[in-house]
């Protein structure tokens, strides 16, 4: 692929796939670990239970209640007897209601038991294998979901890692949580489609808080938990904070794809409505009474306003011990209250589920080995069920004008994103560049703004370019989420990106010939306002810059969201070269 621009300055936010290229950018460096907050790691991280300690379900069964215990105990220290139960426990657990499928428990074949019946199969495995089993859970979603205006460690995903680790150790397994939110991102198209490069290929769970980017537009939650049930690894798609005005067509379509195979649940608004009321006032009452009150309800509801009015919510919204200048403490961003408050109550989704399974475990009158097979089986055919069905119609409408475009090549077939946006599975481990593996805070960060604009790139390739607008300096680490891009200006002259390189192919490739279908999603500038010289759709269609795949110029777009499908004289599809390479 090759990209010339006349104007001095282009952004191309480019993951590109082999039917969709959409493009991002992140980086950078964070340390760990943070916050006031009481549940740090010595209070919540459980000594992994020895395999002599897992042979039975009964042995998983003691451990998880003592784990359980242990949970309920943290909560109820940092939030009071009387709060733990109010908002917590109001007779039952809020564990097995805040969480809920988009059709109800009543339905044959719910998500609740699909979700269930994959953690029966992790089990299993614990039960004949010294070797903890994974249970990865992914977070996507906007700023607000990142954790924007609070340290990293303070996002609900943060606080839903800390302290449901225990329940998994103690039945023999290792939850990872990963908070890959993106601020000013939406769900459809681009993390769709780099679902696998962005979230990972192991997961068990990814969620879409997408709400406040998405609006009501619920094809993009369709489309972004439709490619996520695609992932080879085959997970769970959660929706999180829908709002009420949008909870039940929400719910309505991912009824439609539950129906389909999908593993697909949804936050209940209610509930959660009812969590926020049990919240004590912190108006009206002494000084002395506030100092009683446990720091986690002090100062969250003032005149019934959450995280707002006086006489200290707003002021004490965000965590100030530290980097108290930092971005993004605005009034749209939740504070550490809030975040821990939701991650606590995933803790106990989570937690509820765990013990269903260890519970149908001991039921069971099947042989473990029969049993396991079972529920792989079922999980296949769900699967199989969901790749061999029509498209869900509500897709149809994303795409205008389409040509000789497929829609079951857009919305079902796999692809290839050559993503620059982190955090990103495929910047951590190297893919992306070819480089020795890393980790969420070690990784090729590539060149830095100012270099790109101003020296030459005398390279053939285009340059991985830091994004600076959302990267922060403290010792506690901040936002991780930050769109690097690939870029070319004036100067450079002609410059190229190959797509999928060698390291992709090995990661991502499955055995498929590609179709040359290629989309790109250009950078977002800043509540729209875009710096001089730069290059987006609208100069590309004015000649202002030139794109070719394989010697074949690039004549047109068709839109998609964000992102673009390239164009050429007689359609969409380009023709790979002999490597099956643009």
């Amino acid at each position: 692929m090759v990209i010339r621009y006349r104007k001095l300055r282009a952004i191309l936010w480019t993951a590109l796939c082999w039917q969709c290229v959409s493009s991002t950018l992140t980086s950078n460096t964070i340390l760990q670990n943070t916050t006031h907050v009481s549940q740090n790691a010595a209070r919540q991280t459980l000594a992994e239970v020895s395999f002599a300690e897992r042979t039975s379900v009964d042995n998983l069964l003691e451990n998880y209640a003592k784990a359980k215990d242990r949970l309920t105990q943290l909560l109820r220290h940092d939030y009071g007897n009387e709060y733990y139960a109010m908002i917590f426990e109001p007779g039952s657990s809020r564990g097995r209601t805040v969480i809920q499928p988009p059709g109800g428990f009543d339905v044959l074949s719910n998500s609740w038991d699909r979700l269930k019946a994959r953690i029966m199969i992790k089990l299993i495995d614990v039960l004949r294998s010294p070797t903890p089993q994974p249970f990865v859970w992914a977070t996507g979603g906007h700023s607000s979901a990142a954790g924007h205006g609070n340290f990293y460690d303070e996002s609900y995903t943060a606080v839903l890692t800390r302290n449901v680790k225990q329940i998994f150790e103690a039945v023999g397994m290792q939850f990872i949580g990963r908070n890959y939110a993106m601020g000013g991102s939406d769900a459809a198209p681009e993390a769709a489609w780099c679902n696998e490069e962005i979230f990972g290929t192991d997961l068990d769970v990814l969620v879409w808080d997408y709400g406040m980017t998405d609006g009501r537009d619920v094809s993009k939650m369709a489309m972004y938990c439709y490619r996520a049930a695609l992932n080879p690894s085959k997970p769970a798609c959660i929706a999180l904070h829908c709002g009420k005005p949008s909870q039940q067509p929400r719910a309505s379509a991912l009824r439609t794809l539950e129906q389909l195979g999908a593993t697909v649940l949804i936050s209940n608004e209610n509930v959660l409505e009812q969590c926020m009321d049990a919240i004590p006032e912190s108006q009206g009452i002494s000084d002395y009474e506030l100092q009683k009150m446990p720091l986690y309800v002090r100062h969250f509801k003032c005149g019934g306003l959450v995280e707002s009015g006086d006489p200290y919510c707003g002021a004490e919204k965000y965590n100030h011990t530290d980097c108290t200048q930092r971005k993004f403490m605005a009034k749209w961003h939740q504070g550490w209250r809030f975040h821990a408050l939701h991650g606590n109550l995933m803790a106990l989704f989570l937690t509820e589920l765990v013990g269903d399974a260890l519970q149908s475990l001991k039921d069971s009158t099947q042989s473990l080995e029969d049993l396991q097979k079972d529920l792989i089986r079922e999980e296949n055919e769900r699967y199989d069920l969901l790749t061999t069905s029509p498209l869900p119609t509500y897709f149809e409408d994303m795409v205008k004008d389409r040509g000789d475009l497929q829609l079951e090549h857009i919305f079902k077939s796999p692809n290839f994103c050559h993503t620059a946006r982190v955090p990103a599975e495929i910047r951590h481990k190297g893919i992306l560049t070819g480089g020795p593996p890393g980790d969420l805070f070690h990784y090729d960060e590539g060149v830095p703004e100012g270099q790109a604009r101003n020296v030459e790139n005398d390279s053939e390739f285009m340059w991985l370019v830091q994004d600076p607008t959302t990267r922060q300096k403290c010792d506690i680490p901040l936002n991780l989420d930050n769109k690097d891009y690939f870029y070319v200006k004036g100067m450079d002259g002609k410059k190229k990106l190959i797509l999928p390189n060698d390291a992709e192919v090995s990661e991502y490739g499955r055995g498929q010939t590609p179709i040359g279908l290629i989309a790109m999603c250009l950078s977002v500038c800043d509540w729209g306002k875009c710096p001089k010289g730069d290059v987006q759709i609208e100069q590309y269609e004015q000649n202002e810059g030139t794109i070719e795949i394989n010697g074949q110029k690039v004549t047109g777009f068709t839109k998609i969201g964000r992102c673009s499908f390239l164009r050429h004289g007689d359609g969409h599809y380009f023709t790979p070269n002999s490597d099956f390479q643009v």
